[in-house]
């Protein structure tokens, strides 16, 4: 190791000149790959440029001498600031407006002693980096009007003051992220709106506010679809060593030094170590982050605590980045504010573990986030590859939960593990992934901060939330905008009381996922998480459109034919689009279906939102197929999870849409029992699904229920009017009939030998409670029909669900294979979302065996039995019955009052599960434990071991 040149004792006020020999202890200026420090209690002002050093330990301060024309220059590996040392640029007051550079030279490894030794900034203790550039405001803006192809001129929303030569980044307007492009300033701009550029545009950028004359809030907000201008250029720059090939890369870039498998390809600012501070406006930081190396980002404020509150980051760009833009780890109270991102490998804004609070993001612009690539991640490194049995096999672990695993497939240019940050006014303007991915993996200790932000040209979903399973305080977010993404403009989970307000969204291939719970099962919820459901979810004063006038490039023969650009790849050397159709034969055009709204499993109330341009269309191609386009419908695959069965509508419009369709359910036989067979459908999310029509706004018929096509919707409503509507693809029942159902779910327990079993649950309609004689209580359909139930199976259980008809008998059997000693024997039987205090419903099951307990709720009050089947009915309790001759149990499950199931004491915990007195509070749950049956075959061996 070289030792460090000692500077002398500061013997003045006045800073010491880096370029004056006499400020050294050696009396000579360092020179290449020497080891320097600053001590403490010492400045040096530095001019001009310094020469590569191996190291540079600032324990005092080192300031930049603004010389206006004049550049300044500063060349490292390793920068150290410890102690109360200082590296200072400009000032708040006086920003630096030359040109500065540090640059992390990798020419060689430092051997200075300091924390890293390879091409690394680095604040530790109580050190500050200051670093001011020149206020070249706005940071960001929009097109005021579209700037065509092979355009030379930008015309801007906001007056700027950019100077001449500036790289500025235009965003992509379609849904390709690679369309956004960077361009040269002809002339400076000092507060006009009109810029002339070096080189004609290669992409046509849009400019336009969408829909406004369909505001349903009469407020004239339409989508807006005008694209992004973001500076590049700072005054003020850190930078790190340039990627090859900005797109893909090659093995000469990819350097590893021997011994420590450290990558050395670029270099990373980190605070960490104590109480460092970061005063960081209108800086530049360039070709930074190592690829595929955990800890080494452009950015990265490391384990601070609430010490971060004391930074900030505002207006600064992000350029080229090999991993990341910012990364804000167990840090609190860090402001990143109008900032720039352009170019990253892998997530941008990145909020890391999910112990990051009260940050204020706001005001950032993101673009272009790419995938990161297997081959480029060092294994030992990366926490999803470690879970792998084989960690030499290309599978990897897809956990939704794992950033470095998103890294490869789904990158998000915002990621944020914790949503008690302020998250708001963001624009994620194309990424090969995810625009935001918001968890809220942690408990909320404020409502969310997310209004106004904006995501689009995104390859998957625009804003991605999935905050499972940690409870929402009542919230309301306004104001999201996403529009030109290939799958979702916005994916929702909540568990909570949450309302979207004036969401705008136009051109996603599905605007909406409404995802929460109907009813949890699971082996770590407690009692209320087990009976009631927890979540809902309000689209309110909201804007959807299908198409919008916008062509967008089309480039593939598809696109070309149809004359705009689609959300899918539909050439088969462009790959399978995301939801994979078939491309070497012919198209699933279900997978093309363009929709508003996908209505999943928990509840979920659309009010006054306005639906546009949901038509049909026929692709003029060779092998032309229908691409049907709804405003509302299912999930588009077969869910085994629970759909709640007071979701609702109210007050919406629809405008040359189509205003919902349901999926087919798949026909199928099976020989049952040995007699007659079973005939039914695909079950789950797509066959027990209800959309009460409150104002009848989809339907023409206000309070009426819209089903799908199960016989356990429609059977059992004497006197209904029951009408069946093509076009929907569903059933409609008049209002006098309408909010009947709830939902009935079974958690069956087996043995670990047979939980993986193909029990194959079905479930038919038997009749009328009202009926003495069990026959059809008003259905009208002289054949029962089975329905078979899709199941998800745990390590200990069996779940599945469906909704039915209140007052309703119905009967569950299992597949004809099972044997008897396999069924299970202890049962879990739910009625949740009871039309009414005091509804019934009674189910019928297998139960080898007699019945040894039966208890109500959480094992609290043991459930009396009847009689016989004729007392059961009539029972005004919930009650079972053991029929010993045919071995089946029937349970009469009765929903209690609401106070008595809520018993809201004011505390989140209790409070939420009780969310409305139709929407969780009237539920009961009933376990039965029968005898364990011993196979025959088991029983002969015994006797004969014992003989």
């Amino acid at each position: 190791m070289c030792a460090p040149l000692l500077l002398l004792p500061l013997l003045h006020a006045a800073p010491l000149p880096w370029s004056e020999p006499s400020s050294w202890a050696s009396g000579a200026v360092p020179t290449a790959d020497e080891c320097v420090t600053i001590p403490a209690g010492v400045h040096v002002a530095l001019s001009g440029a310094t020469a590569a050093l191996a190291g540079l330990h600032i324990l005092g301060t080192l300031s930049f001498v603004d010389g206006g024309s004049e550049a300044v220059e500063l060349t490292s590996n390793v920068i150290e600031v410890s102690g109360t040392g200082r590296l200072e640029v400009g000032s708040v007051d006086a920003p630096f407006l030359g040109t500065a550079t540090i640059t992390l030279d990798d020419n060689n490894s430092s051997e200075c002693g300091l924390t890293f030794r390879f091409l690394t900034l680095l604040a530790r203790e109580n050190a500050t980096l200051s670093l001011h550039g020149a206020p070249y405001a706005p940071s960001w803006t929009q097109l005021a009007s579209t700037a065509v192809n092979a355009s030379q001129q930008l015309s801007f929303a906001d007056a700027v003051n950019w100077p001449a030569g500036a790289e500025v980044v235009v965003a992509s307007s379609d849904y390709d992220p690679h369309q956004a492009e960077t361009a040269t300033l002809a002339a400076s701009l000092f507060g006009t709106t009109e810029a002339s550029l070096m080189a004609p545009l290669g992409h046509e950028h849009f400019a336009a506010v969408v829909g406004a004359e369909h505001d349903p809030t009469g407020a004239g907000g339409g989508v807006d679809m005008r694209a992004e201008v973001g500076l590049l250029t700072r005054s003020v720059v850190v930078r790190g060593v340039p990627r090859i090939d900005p797109g893909r890369y090659n093995e000469a870039e990819w350097n590893f030094n021997e011994g420590d498998g450290e990558c050395t390809i670029s270099g990373h600012v980190i605070l960490l170590d104590g109480a460092p501070t970061a005063e960081l406006s209108w800086v530049g930081f360039e070709s930074l982050g190592d690829e595929g190396q955990l800890g080494r980002y452009p950015l990265h404020f490391h384990l601070l605590g609430e010490e971060g509150s004391r930074s900030y980051v505002d207006s600064c760009a992000f350029v080229r980045s090999h991993n990341r833009f910012v990364s804000i780890h167990g840090t609190m109270g860090v402001s990143l504010l109008d900032s720039v991102g352009y170019d990253t490998i892998g997530h941008g804004f990145y909020l890391e573990d999910g112990t990051e609070t009260g940050n204020v993001i706001t005001g950032n612009l993101g673009l272009l986030t790419r995938k990161a690539h297997k081959d480029r991640l060092l294994n030992s490194q990366q926490p999803s590859f470690d879970r792998q049995d084989n960690p030499e096999s290309d599978e990897f672990d897809a956990n939704l939960d794992d950033p470095f695993t998103e890294d490869l497939e789904n990158p998000a240019t915002f990621w944020v593990e914790n949503l008690n940050n302020e998250i708001e006014g963001n624009v994620a303007a194309g990424s090969e992934g995810h625009g935001f991915w918001l968890n809220g993996l942690q408990e909320w200790t404020t409502p969310p901060a997310l209004d106004g932000n904006r995501a689009h040209s995104n390859a998957l979903t625009g804003i991605f939330s999935n905050s499972r399973p940690k409870l929402w305080p009542p919230a309301t977010i306004v104001g999201w905008t996403a529009y030109r993404n290939r799958q979702w403009g916005a994916w929702l989970r909540c568990y909570g009381a949450a309302t979207f307000k004036e969401l705008r969204l136009a051109d996603n291939q599905r605007g909406l996922y409404f995802a929460s719970e109907g009813i949890i099962h699971c082996d770590e919820c407690d009692d209320d998480e087990q009976l009631h459901g927890r979540s809902t979810i309000t689209l309110s004063d909201s804007l959807v459109i299908g198409e919008t006038g916008y062509a967008g490039e089309p480039t593939t023969e598809l696109e070309l034919a149809l004359g705009r650009s689609l959300p899918y790849p539909t050439d088969s050397d462009e790959g399978d689009s995301p939801f994979e159709p078939d491309m070497g034969g012919e198209p699933n055009w279900d997978d093309y279906d363009v929709v508003g709204a996908n209505l999943y499993d928990g509840h979920n109330a659309l009010t006054n939102v306005a639906f546009v341009n949901f038509t049909d269309a026929t692709f003029p191609t060779a092998d032309a197929g229908l691409r049907r386009a709804y405003a509302l419908a299912q999930v588009h695959y077969d869910s085994p999870w629970m759909v709640h069965p007071g979701q609702y509508a109210s007050g919406c419009k629809f405008v040359d849409a189509n205003p919902l369709r349901l999926r087919d359910a798949a026909p199928f036989q099976l020989a049952f029992q040995g007699s007659a067979t079973r005939v039914g459908g695909i079950q789950s999310g797509l066959v027990h699904w209800v959309l009460h029509d409150s104002t009848g706004s989809v339907s023409g018929v206000p309070g009426a229920d819209i089903l799908a096509a199960s016989p356990l919707l429609r059977l059992g409503l004497p006197g209904a009017s029951v009408s069946w509507l093509p076009q929907m693809n569903a059933y409609m029942v008049d209002a006098a009939h309408a909010q009947t159902t709830a939902a009935l779910s079974l958690s069956l327990d087996q043995t670990p030998a047979v939980c993986t079993m193909p029990l194959e649950l079905s479930v038919r309609h038997v009749g009328s409670l009202a009926d003495d004689d069990g026959d059809d209580g008003g259905g009208g359909e002289e054949d029962p029909v089975w329905v078979t139930l899709q199941q998800r199976n745990t390590s200990t259980s069996l779940l599945a669900h469906t909704n039915v008809v209140a007052e309703q008998e119905y009967a569950v059997e299992y597949e004809p294979s099972v044997a008897r000693a396999d069924m299970p024997n202890l049962l879990q039987l739910h009625w949740s979302f009871a039309p009414s205090a005091g509804s019934s419903v009674l189910v019928s099951l297998p139960l080898p065996g007699a019945v040894v307990s039966a208890v109500s709720a959480s094992g609290e009050a043991e459930l009396a039995s009847s009689l016989d089947l004729a007392q059961l009915r009539s029972a005004a309790a919930s009650s079972w019955w053991y029929d010993a001759a045919n071995e089946r149990v029937y349970i009469k499950l009765t929903a209690p009052d609401e106070a008595t199931a809520c018993n809201a004491t004011g505390d989140w915990a209790s409070y939420m599960p009780c969310l409305g007195t139709r929407f969780g509070a009237r539920a009961i749950r009933v376990t039965l434990q029968g005898e364990v049956v011993v196979a025959e075959a088991e029983a002969t061996a015994e006797a004969t071991a014992e003989a």
